[in-house]
């Protein structure tokens, strides 16, 4: 429609500019791990999500605590790869495994009383073994009770989503406008100078057929577009109730039914 002489400032409201990055699953890798895509699923809300896990009560006021990630861990899809996930080999099962989340654990809900027991990582207390180097309460070197290693967070037997996951980046739409229940998209226009709407209009209807849409697709006009295409349905009618009233006008004056005819009959579209 930019092309077309008989328009001005074509502009729509499609805003396909949108970067989105998909998580792919290597479903093989995940189900040698013992991982279920439920799993990954909860992870993800957990991390993202801002999942409320409990409600803690004061004398005056409630506090929800939510659950996600640290600021710096939401910068970009690259930062997946810190996130680690429970696998199931260490309890020794196949299949789906254990939810690693709080979605599938015991905390609490919004609106209930504030969780008051340690909350299990997973549902097998033998599925989230130690790592080594955890810190562990007991008697060091020197006889004192201290830490005896360094302090972590990633579990032994815990891998990163990096290791079953492919992130794929696409181009999609940052709004899908709807008319009714189907997405639509608004092309408006103006006239060039010295174009006439009913020629702009004659130019659009061509080359939406030059585009060869599928039947799917449907167009329309609306505004001032439609208004004059709603007034050239009944042009054919209003030229005959102008004609008739024209012949009765003129033989009333006339006293004639010829001399109507006649006169009419001399009438030219103007050049």
């Amino acid at each position: 429609m930019k092309k077309l002489p008989q328009l001005a400032d074509v502009a729509t409201d499609q805003q396909t500019g949108g970067l989105a990055a998909s998580l792919v699953i290597d479903r093989v890798t995940a189900s040698r791990l013992g991982i279920a895509p439920s799993t990954i699923d909860s992870t993800l809300y957990d991390a993202y999500g801002q999942r409320q896990i409990s409600t803690m009560y004061t004398q005056l006021n409630q506090y929800h605590v939510i659950l996600e990630t640290s600021p710096s861990a939401q910068q970009g899809p690259a930062k997946l790869q810190d996130l680690y996930i429970q696998t199931n080999t260490s309890a020794g099962g196949s299949g789906p495994g254990a939810s690693s989340s709080f979605a599938s654990s015991g905390s609490s809900s919004a609106g209930s009383n504030a969780t008051t027991t340690a909350v299990a990582y997973t549902p097998s207390s033998t599925a989230l073994s130690a790592p080594t180097n955890a810190i562990r309460s007991g008697v060091g070197a020197s006889g004192n009770s201290a830490p005896a290693a360094v302090t972590t967070t990633a579990a032994s037997s815990a891998v990163p989503l990096s290791a079953f996951i492919h992130i794929e980046k696409a181009i999609v739409p940052l709004s899908i406008n709807h008319q009714g229940q189907f997405p639509a998209v608004t092309v408006s226009f103006n006239l060039a100078p010295g174009a006439a709407l009913g020629g702009a209009i004659t130019a659009i209807v061509k080359a939406q057929k030059d585009l060869n849409m599928p039947a799917s697709v449907e167009y329309g006009f609306q505004g001032t577009a439609a208004a004059f295409q709603g007034s050239l349905a009944n042009e054919g009618l209003l030229i005959l109730a102008a004609l008739a009233a024209v012949y009765i006008v003129l033989g009333i004056l006339y006293e004639s039914f010829i001399h109507p005819i006649t006169i009419l009959s001399t009438l030219r579209p103007p050049a």
